[in-house]
């Protein structure tokens, strides 16, 4: 499988072929898009460039500055495409709560919101061009450094080969964890998704060779959709500020962050409750376990 470690496989060779298939779908993904797709090719371009970051994460002590190195690039490409989830990001969140109000006024209100910022994002032609532009200038430089990074990737095999990079974003998770218990600080909450999401890939990377680790990156999985949804919700509610176009009365956009913090309130005491959850095994015994896998 494209993002699965086989069991024989645990080694540099491992590492290129995923490397490979995953660069393979972001140069799929970004190379003359089709305009009335744009957002969807964003997304699942923007998905294959974290696996991708997660796993030079979870190898990186491999050849440190060679995979540092990618990750960086990675991160470059995942930027440049930032913009345009924003805007598709907005819309879904105005649909959403379109679709689940209550009364006639509270679906009037958010339908004006919606088509204000349908008028001011449209997905064009242009979009798609400049997504290709994208794929041409920073995906081929990633192509091109593919092999050779690759090559000089070391030959230790099995555990040594992933044990610091697993229990490394293990730990910070967990201390992410403990940060976001005690602010409720948006960019917190939002870099401990982000080794939420780590951790929930290294283990799908691993599951061949862990297969009862499945209810974990599950739970992995909603913890990260509940704090996505936290962290676009409060992107948006600065959006509104941004617009510029007002579709809306005062009392009306008061109403609407009114309903937006609501929804977060809910959304943090959710993701705490299963944090605290994923985030009770110490470092020490989630990799011995791992190392238990890998030995037998």
């Amino acid at each position: 499988m494209d993002y699965r470690f086989e069991p024989s496989e645990l080694d540099a060779i491992g590492i290129a072929r995923i490397r490979r298939a995953l660069l393979d779908k972001v140069m799929h993904h970004l190379s003359a898009p089709d305009e009335n797709a744009v957002f969807h090719i964003i997304h699942a371009a923007r998905k294959a460039l974290k696996k991708l970051r997660a796993l030079c994460r979870l190898v990186q002590d491999v050849r440190r500055a060679e995979f540092k190195q990618e990750d960086h690039r990675y991160r470059a490409v995942a930027r440049k495409l930032c913009q345009w989830r924003e805007a598709s990001v907005a819309q879904q969140i105005a649909r959403g709560f379109v679709e689940a109000a209550t009364g006639f006024d509270e679906a009037d209100r958010w339908s004006r919101l919606l088509r204000a910022l349908q008028d001011e994002a449209p997905p064009s032609a242009q979009d798609a061009a400049c997504l290709n532009n994208v794929g041409a200038r920073l995906i081929h430089k990633l192509h091109a450094t593919d092999l050779a990074s690759i090559s000089c990737a070391g030959t230790r095999q099995n555990f040594g080969l992933i044990e610091p990079g697993f229990r490394r974003t293990y730990t910070k998770m967990r201390k992410m964890y403990q940060r976001v218990t005690q602010s409720d600080d948006v960019e917190i909450a939002h870099d401990w998704r982000k080794f939420v999401k780590y951790h929930s890939h290294h283990l799908r990377l691993l599951q061949i060779i862990w297969p009862d680790i499945t209810g974990r990156c599950r739970a992995l999985d909603s913890l990260a959709d509940i704090l996505g949804e936290d962290h676009d919700l409060a992107d948006f509610r600065a959006r509104i500020k941004r617009m510029r176009s007002a579709p809306l009365s005062r009392h009306d956009i008061r109403v609407i962050r009114t309903q937006i913090d609501l929804r977060r309130a809910a959304l943090r005491t959710a993701s705490i409750r299963l944090g605290a959850r994923l985030t009770v095994d110490k470092p020490a015994d989630l990799v011995q376990r791992l190392a238990a896998r890998l030995d037998g």
